[in-house]
């Protein structure tokens, strides 16, 4: 009976330590197992944390490049220019070298509003459809707007450049991409006297097209052109413009010259020539210029709207420790990567203890 119970007692031991055996390794293989999965875990969120602040950095990026073009730097307001107070970040043009067409390079300087493989875009795609919305709106009138800046922009500029070679015949309308101009101007040295001299006139059509688009957005009444000694000789001369607008008694300067003459001195005659060519553009051309800037002033409305529905839906929550909404192709790579994938790789070594 004794023999009988002792052999009972031993295999209820052995059972016992049988059991604890299995429990202690299920449980070291449990440990091993949550260590394994915490560092996985840890890794997918240091990852997609980083890959927030990248997308933080994105949108913060486009909010400065918008601020670039309606105010860039180093430059008043005063100093904004016909043309360019008409450009837009996603609609970006200008004049090439030597040519006075309207010319697209499709430069867009804030690629991310039109780039569906841009993260930060994907991320308001999927995360902020009110967003999503306003962005969508504003590619659209950014579109219209392209279209009507190469139709009525060109239109203007195409009727201010026959005027101008009808009213100054025999003088050099430059750029001149219409008509081949045959003889090229040629710049004397001082030393030559001036009766050996060639006569310069020219007018740089780009310049004036500039001043007189900025005339008109600010409503101006009246231009005349103004004379002035430049250069060396007497007979070398400048010539500005001012304008008038209707409320103020004074004309305002436009600094640069949009003419400059070489051994001649520009009559009376010729420069009011230039207060006709302002007369005499036609309406059309010029409430064509007056609408595509009303435009202007509405998509850059939208921009800055824009920018305070960034800043307010996403930039403040996130600083304020809430979590970025949306998906982009760089987060669902994240959180889709199986373990045995992950960067840097994750294993267990032969005395369970997790290594990198």
């Amino acid at each position: 009976m004794t023999w009988n119970i002792l052999d009972s007692a031993e295999i209820s031991t052995a059972i016992g330590t049988i059991l604890l055996s299995v429990v202690t390794v299920w449980i070291t293989i449990h440990q091993d197992r949550k260590a394994r999965k915490d560092k996985i875990d840890n890794w997918r969120d240091s990852h997609l944390n980083s890959h927030y602040n990248d997308v933080f950095n994105r949108i913060m990026d486009i909010q400065n490049k918008i601020h670039q073009i309606f105010d860039p730097p180093n430059c008043s307001s005063s100093e904004s220019y016909g043309f360019q107070s008409l450009d837009t970040p996603g609609n970006h043009w200008r004049l090439p070298d030597k040519s006075i067409n309207i010319f697209d390079n499709n430069r867009v300087k804030v690629k991310c509003l039109f780039d569906d493989k841009n993260i930060a875009l994907q991320h308001i795609k999927a995360g902020y459809h009110s967003l999503n919305k306003e962005i969508e709106e504003i590619n659209g009138m950014e579109e219209s707007y392209k279209k009507n800046i190469s139709c009525k922009l060109q239109s203007f500029i195409d009727s201010l450049y026959g005027k101008c070679k009808n009213e100054f015949r025999d003088w050099d309308i430059r750029p001149d991409v219409y008509t081949q101009i045959e003889k090229a101007i040629k710049y004397v040295p001082h030393e030559v006297t001036e009766g050996d001299t060639d006569v310069i006139k020219k007018i740089d059509i780009a310049l004036l097209a500039d001043y007189l688009i900025y005339s008109i957005i600010n409503g101006a009444v009246r231009i005349d052109a103004k004379k002035y000694p430049s250069g060396s000789k007497a007979s070398d001369f400048a010539i500005s413009l001012t304008y008038k607008i209707k409320e103020f008694a004074e004309f305002r300067n436009l600094p640069s010259e949009v003419g400059r003459t070489k051994n001649y001195d520009p009559t009376e005659d010729e420069l009011l020539k230039f207060q006709k060519i302002w007369s005499d553009l036609k309406k059309s051309d010029v409430e064509g210029i007056k609408e595509i800037y009303e435009e202007h002033e509405k998509i850059r409305k939208k921009y800055e709207d824009l920018i305070e529905e960034l800043t307010r839906d996403i930039l403040n929550n996130y600083s304020a420790g809430i979590r970025m909404n949306g998906e982009c192709d760089v987060c669902r790579s994240t959180r889709n990567a199986s373990d045995d994938k992950i960067r840097p790789y994750v294993c267990c070594s032969e005395n369970n203890q997790l290594i990198r």
